[in-house]
């Protein structure tokens, strides 16, 4: 009897001890093998075009020779990226969409107006359960199926700005998101060509500034920042 009873304790323990590191171990390997790696933030590289740069007199920037009209291009993408932690556990999830949409206009050296529209009802991550939340309760696509960024003031080429060189700005603007408008600042990255340009960058946010509740359950807590993350290629609109 005593055997016995000692064969169940020790059974016993192997169970509590197996019990405790499934609850230890589960949410990185929920992080790792569901969720996965997160998405590389958008970034930008020096590009050399085909076809070649504009020729100009000397005394003009071959900037301003450049197309005054683009639109947004097969190839661009948007989403966002937001922290949560999972019983303690830190968790990235990004999420991605290619339904983008919009104009650009520059007059010489300078970005005079810009409109991106982000399809919000095709964002996916690798959790078909955690988009379905997204569109459903956290933003309701069914009423607000886009976000808008409007630029509101002209972007300046900074000195020494050359065709197919990463340049750094910031845009400032306007973002409609959840039928809430915000003004924001955007630091992003800029590569200007004669036949295709590109821009990167993100945008931070607050979810309470535009009406969305992140959940807060009892093993999972996400955090009440995040970002929407996105890269724009051009092309001449004419």
């Amino acid at each position: 009897m005593r055997r016995r009873t000692k064969v169940l304790i020790v059974v016993g323990a192997v169970v509590v001890v197996g019990a405790v590191a499934a609850a230890t171990a589960g949410p990185v390997l929920y992080r790792d093998l569901v969720v996965g790696p997160p998405d590389a933030a958008p970034s930008l590289q020096a590009q050399e075009e085909d076809a070649p740069t504009p020729t100009v007199s000397a005394s003009v920037d071959p900037l301003a020779a450049l197309p005054s009209s683009w639109r947004v291009a097969r190839g661009s993408y948007a989403g966002y990226r937001v922290d949560e932690r999972l019983n303690g556990t830190p968790v990235t999830v990004t999420g991605r969409n290619r339904a983008v949409s919009g104009t650009v206009e520059t007059s010489g050296t300078r970005v005079s107006a810009a409109t991106i529209v982000v399809d919000l009802r095709k964002v996916a991550t690798s959790e078909p359960a955690r988009d379905a939340y997204f569109r459903s309760t956290a933003i309701d696509t069914d009423r607000h199926p886009t976000a808008t960024f409007t630029l509101t003031g002209p972007i300046a080429a900074p000195a020494g700005t050359r065709i197919g060189a990463v340049t750094e700005v910031v845009a400032r603007g306007t973002l409609e998101l959840h039928g809430t408008k915000r003004e924001v600042s955007a630091p992003l990255q800029a590569v200007v060509g004669a036949e295709s340009s590109k821009i990167a960058g993100s945008i931070p946010i607050r979810f309470s500034d535009y009406g969305v509740t992140a959940p807060d359950l009892a093993f999972v807590q996400v955090e009440k920042t995040g970002r929407i993350e996105f890269q724009v290629e051009l092309t001449p609109a004419g």
